[in-house]
């Protein structure tokens, strides 16, 4: 499991992990696709907390997610909430309605003590 990729997680996000979010939205393109496994990394810390497996892989863009989407476990009121979640997690990007998002869903399991 040594060389398994890695996606990282703000350590604010890591408890929704444990909670039931099954989704995320990233910016770049992790180039994952469904049945890969990947190690979840809290960003912070770098510690590894537990794997994923992909389900589902969709290509979307900011102004097309559901803003109501339980599987991401937070939901948003309205766009610009979305877009400053966005450049709070991704100050490098230019981010509006037009920007691509990569939509990972997965199956977690937590890491064995």
């Amino acid at each position: 499991m040594k060389n398994l990729p890695k996606m990282g997680f703000h350590e604010s996000i890591v408890p929704q992990v444990f909670d039931g979010k099954i989704s995320t939205w990233r910016l770049r393109d992790h180039k994952l696709k469904k049945g890969d496994v990947v190690a979840f990394e809290n960003s912070q810390t770098e510690e590894i907390f537990g794997f994923g497996k992909i389900t589902k892989v969709i290509i979307t863009t900011v102004g097309q997610i559901d803003l109501k989407d339980k599987t991401h476990y937070k939901t948003y009121k309205n766009r610009q909430e979305l877009i400053k979640a966005f450049r709070r997690h991704n100050p490098a990007y230019k981010i509006n309605n037009n920007t691509p998002v990569f939509a990972y869903t997965y199956k977690f399991k937590k890491k064995p003590k």
